[in-house]
């Protein structure tokens, strides 16, 4: 299946970058998760994640398949449990070991980009994250500084979207960088080698943000971003990074990349019957 619904709770911002996630409810008990509908009225833009999950993504599946075959295997049966019961069983507790997982990756993450802004890291990611240290030191010209804190906001107004940049970096030779830390239980081959996984559409995000102006309006669109993505070892000490664009010329190399995401988008629009930010007549329609 090449196209499937995305996820609720997709990440909107408005045009001067604010972020809109979540609104008053309208009986005043509190905040509810922004709807397309809200997104519509507020002329907000889609994120740049929010496009890309109408693609599929096999890699992500398997693991979960995966998760979910090692849950059956290990997770006791009771004798008087009955077949469905126990895969409702195993279904809650794959999503258990896939909240884990999500959550040590949302740690290392953000001590990396602790240790690029201030220098500090936590102690318990120090052995993790020295692969990633050494790169760092090794390629990214750190007495510069970064081009843009991490996290910062790109807008692309042309295609109606937006998105975080994970760590735009400045390069020892004078280049400038979009790099996004992902985080994997990596496997090893027969021999014990590494095999980290890069997926496709990793390159179409960072595509898109590359197409896009910082919300402060620095670093306009379009600039010769080279675009890398670094998977950082859940488990064991290890970093590996995968350059998308060719060094020397990145922006015309990133240009079927960023084609792709834009027919991504065309496709997100034709589903929702729309694109906030830039169709007025849908927009009325929902006020």
């Amino acid at each position: 299946m090449l196209i499937k619904r995305p996820d609720k709770g997709a990440h909107w911002y408005k045009k001067d970058g604010t972020a809109f996630y979540t609104v008053e409810k309208a009986d005043g008990s509190g905040l509810r998760s922004v709807t397309i509908r809200d997104a519509f009225k507020e002329s907000a833009y889609r994120s740049v994640t929010n496009v890309l999950s109408i693609l599929d993504k096999p890699g992500l599946d398997a693991w979960k398949q995966e998760q979910c075959i090692v849950s059956a295997l290990t997770l006791p049966k009771d004798p008087a449990e009955d077949l469905h019961k126990f895969a409702e069983r195993v279904i809650e507790d794959a999503g258990v070991q896939a909240k884990v997982a999500a959550e040590a990756g949302t740690r290392i993450h953000e001590s990396a980009q602790d240790w690029l802004v201030h220098g500090r890291i936590a102690e318990v990611d120090d052995l993790l994250l020295a692969p990633f240290r050494a790169w760092v030191n090794s390629n990214v010209d750190l007495d510069s500084g970064l081009v843009m804190p991490p996290e910062s906001v790109v807008l692309n107004h042309q295609s109606a979207y937006a998105g975080r940049v994970d760590m735009p970096l400045r390069m020892r030779d004078g280049s400038i960088c979009h790099a996004d830390v992902k985080t994997q239980d990596v496997k090893r081959d027969a021999k014990g080698n590494p095999k980290p996984e890069f997926y496709d559409d990793w390159y179409l995000q960072l595509a898109a943000y590359s197409r896009g102006t910082f919300a402060d309006g620095s670093y306009a669109s379009p600039m010769p971003w080279r675009l890398m993505s670094i998977v950082i070892d859940r488990q064991q000490p290890g970093c590996y990074v995968r350059e998308w664009t060719d060094p020397v010329n990145p922006l015309a190399s990133s240009e079927p990349a960023f084609q792709a995401f834009v027919a991504a988008a065309r496709v997100w629009t034709y589903l929702k019957r729309g694109t906030p930010g830039l169709d007025a007549q849908a927009a009325k329609k929902a006020a």
